[in-house]
This record gives structure tokens, C-alpha cells and sequence, in this order.
């Protein structure tokens, strides 16, 4: 029995002018598969999605894809061919895979015979119409959508609090001054945890972390909207609003000494004695009031401490760099880092997986020290007193005593930690780190 897949697609505008409704779609494709005595594998219904979404950002079709991958599908059933595509391009991108895992298409309502030289190019023709209709809807939407800038009228229904539709424009309602009191707040705390809760004590408005830090940034609150200044009246003057800018962006990156400045402030006393006392890595700092004048010595780092592996893990399956993010539940955050090739090009990587910061942190904290040169311990060097340290070895030294301090560090500094020692790593699926996933940087003083 052939096993099928039903995709239906519709957008809000199909829906209303030409009653492509989801349900209509879903009963004619279930009866065809009857008719048929087809095997119904799953339904992907892609609503409020126009036929220029890019493919690879239907959720649904996305998930069709990695079940196509998976082997679970003969044939996918739409009613017509622009269900499916209206971009000729697009089609014979995804027709390859199709091909590639023996997986054909049928519609409902229409003939298709893609076998003959004939066939194909009635194909074409089908696809180029509909991709014409498809740009000619666009240009129209376009020019509509351009007059009404001219006019300064709302294009969207969608406003950031404080903004209503009044008559077609963009005014000021009964929350402005609430946007006010929170920039304002924020202004004289410099804390965006601290403006969430008086948002939600004060103005019983709740907004997580990351929407208040948007919010604060949202250029709307001083009239830019579709990337034009002064389209309508501002909220928050703009003196204030860049002030505000530039508190945010001075919180969200600290400049640091790099450990190679650290490291050139312990060796000295070490090389002086073995038993000279060991300088704490405090002077890992997130200022540069003490920074050296000599460039050489001191690199200058601008870190997001945010996520302490940004830039070193890549995808186990198209080795494309991950991306950390945080997701809030109850008062407490959770970081995580994905591939953003699986949301953006579904069909380049199925990798969905979320690796959790904290397990990745405490495995590789196992893992790190048994990959590195078994060296003598700092402490242990110190009560031999009679060995000296060589400077090629030191890396090694300064490694151990990083290891044994680094649960008392700030994230700041165990962020260097990690960007200090290793170069990439390679997450498998199951979060099991090996010697193998793990590339090394070579130091040597």
C-alpha cells in the first residue's frame, strides 16, 4: 500500500478570496487517498504561509522533508501544483530530493505527466504562470504598501505597547506613559531584571528578560517605523532613547584582559621562585583602568558573557557554528545552543537538537584535563623547591591552577577560560563528548 503524505497550504488571503480553506483541502485529499486505498502517513497543514515563504521556512513542510529523509514517505498529495510551488526554481530544487528518495507527487484537481517531453513542458508553463501571478501580486501589494507610507499610515496591525490605530495612523494610546516611566527606570537603575519586575509590581504588565531588553531598543518609541525617521510621533525623545542605547550596549559587552596578560603577570614571580606565592587570575578583569600601555602584552577583548561557548561549538551534522539561547521558565533562565541551519535550511541540516550550556560545561570540564600534558601541579612545585620553571612549559602550569580556580570565577573570566584552551568542538547528537570532538589551541610563552 503506498504511503502518503497530505500537505495543504493556504494563505489568509487565498482563504477569503478563493476558499482555499484548510479543512476543504484536508476533506478532498483525505477522500482521493481513499479512493486510492492509500496508506495517510501524517498531515502538514502550512497555514498563513504564502506561496513565496521560502520553503525551507514552512514548519510543516519542513517536518515533511525530514520525514521524506526518514524514509516514511511514497507520495505526497496536494490539490494543485501551487499548494505545492509557484517559483520554478524552487520546484527542481526539491524535486531533486524527492527524486533522490524515490518520492512522487500527485494532485487532485490536475494532470500532471512529467515522464514525456511533453508533459514537462506543460510543467513549466503551470509553475511559470503561477510564479507570474505570484510577482504580480507582489508588485500590487508593493505599490499599495508604498502609498500608504506617503500617507504615514499603519501597514501593519501589529504595534509595540503604548501605539494604537487610530483612522489609519499610528497614535499614542493610555500606555505611553507607561513606556516612559520604564525607560526612564531604567535610567536610573542600569538594570533590565530589575525594570521586568517593576513592569510587572508597578504596571502589572509581565514581560520576560529578553523582551524587555527588546522593547528598550525598539526604535518605534521614537516614531522610526518601516526603517522611516519621524513617521509618527515618539514616546521617548531621542536623547533619551540613545542614552539609553548606549547604557545597554556598555552592559551587554565587558572589555577584559585577555590570559595571556594574566599569564605574564604569574610567571614572573614563579620564574623569580618556586616558592614564591601564586597571584590569583583577578587580574582577569572586566575593566581596563590597569591595562597596559604595551599593546603586546595586553590584548583588548570585547566579550558577550552570555553564553560562554560562543563561536566554539559546531553541528555534528553540517558543521555549521551554533548559536546560544535563552529560554525562561519560573524566574530562571536555561541557556542552549542549536544550529540555526535547521531553522533557516531545514533541508541542509535536520539537526533540531538543543544542547543545554550546563552540560557542556560539566562534561568538557571532565574531559579538558585528560587531553592536556600531564604537568606539575603549581602547588606541587611550590613544595619540591627545588625545580625551575621553564617558560615553555608554563602554559601547562597556567592551565592547572585556571582548572582549580575556575568554580570561583566570573563568568566573564570562565568565558576566557574556555576561548583560551580549546579551539572547537563538535557536539554529537547525544551531548557525548569524546577526545575526538575536541580541538586544542597550542600555547607557548
Amino acid at each position: 500500500m503506498k504511503r502518503v503524505a497530505l500537505y495543504i497550504r493556504v494563505s489568509h488571503e487565498e482563504q477569503a478570496m478563493k476558499g482555499y480553506s484548510l479543512q476543504a483541502q484536508e476533506n478532498r485529499l483525505r477522500q482521493y487517498a481513499n479512493e486510492h486505498h492509500y496508506q495517510i502517513v501524517d498531515y502538514y497543514r502550512d497555514e498563513g504561509v504564502t506561496a513565496r515563504s521560502c520553503p525551507g521556512r514552512r514548519k510543516e513542510f519542513a517536518r515533511m522533508l525530514r520525514d521524506i529523509k526518514a524514509g516514511h514517505i511514497d507520495c505526497i498529495l496536494f490539490i494543485k501544483l501551487d499548494r505545492w510551488f509557484r517559483n520554478v526554481s524552487d520546484y527542481y530544487t526539491y524535486q531533486a530530493l524527492l527524486d533522490q528518495h524515490n518520492v512522487i507527487w500527485e494532485t487532485t484537481e490536475e494532470e500532471y505527466n512529467t515522464h514525456t517531453a511533453q508533459g514537462r513542458l506543460y510543467l513549466n508553463i503551470k509553475l511559470s504562470i503561477a510564479q507570474n501571478e505570484s510577482d504580480t501580486t507582489s508588485e500590487r501589494i508593493h505599490f499599495v504598501f508604498a502609498d500608504k507610507i506617503k500617507r504615514r499610515e499603519v501597514i501593519s496591525g501589529k504595534l509595540p505597547i503604548g501605539y494604537s490605530i487610530a483612522n489609519k495612523h499610528i497614535i499614542q494610546n493610555a500606555q505611553a506613559p507607561i513606556i516612559r516611566d520604564i525607560f526612564q527606570y531604567y535610567l536610573n537603575t542600569h538594570s533590565i531584571h530589575k525594570t521586568m519586575h517593576y513592569l510587572a509590581n508597578i504596571h502589572n504588565i509581565h514581560r520576560s528578560y529578553p523582551a524587555i531588553s527588546k522593547l528598550l531598543r525598539n526604535e518605534r518609541y521614537i516614531g522610526t517605523f518601516y526603517g522611516i525617521k519621524n513617521y509618527t510621533t515618539g514616546i521617548i525623545d531621542k536623547q533619551t532613547f540613545e542614552t539609553v542605547q548606549q547604557l545597554l550596549k556598555n552592559a551587554s559587552s565587558k572589555t577584559i584582559s585577555s590570559p595571556l596578560s594574566c599569564a605574564n603577570n604569574i610567571i614572573s614571580p614563579l620564574m623569580a621562585s618556586a616558592t614564591a606565592p601564586l597571584h590569583p587570575p583577578s587580574n582577569i578583569t572586566n575593566t581596563t583602568e590597569n591595562r597596559h600601555e604595551n599593546n603586546n602584552t595586553y590584548a583588548k577583548y570585547t566579550i558577550p558573557c552570555k553564553y560562554l561557548f560562543k563561536g566554539l561549538l559546531r553541528c555534528p551534522h553540517c558543521n555549521h557554528k551554533l548559536v546560544g539561547l535563552t529560554r525562561h521558565y519560573k524566574g530562571t533562565h536555561y541557556i542552549y545552543y542549536q544550529c540555526p541551519q535547521s531553522h533557516h535550511k531545514a533541508l541542509t541540516c535536520p539537526n533540531k537538537t538543543l544542547y543545554k550550556e550546563s552540560l557542556i560545561e560539566k562534561n568538557l570540564l571532565t574531559l579538558l584535563p585528560t587531553l592536556l600534558p600531564k604537568a606539575v601541579t603549581p602547588l606541587t612545585l611550590i613544595a619540591t623547591n627545588s625545580q625551575e620553571l621553564k617558560p615553555s612549559n608554563f602554559p601547562m602550569h597556567f592551565y592547572w591552577y585556571c582548572h582549580q580556580q575556575y568554580p570561583n570565577w566570573v563568568r566573564a573570566n570562565q568565558y576566557q577560560y574556555w576561548h583560551w584552551w580549546v579551539e572547537e568542538v563538535t557536539l554529537p547528537t547525544t551531548l557525548l563528548i569524546t577526545h575526538e570532538n575536541i580541538k586544542l589551541k597550542h600555547h607557548t610563552i
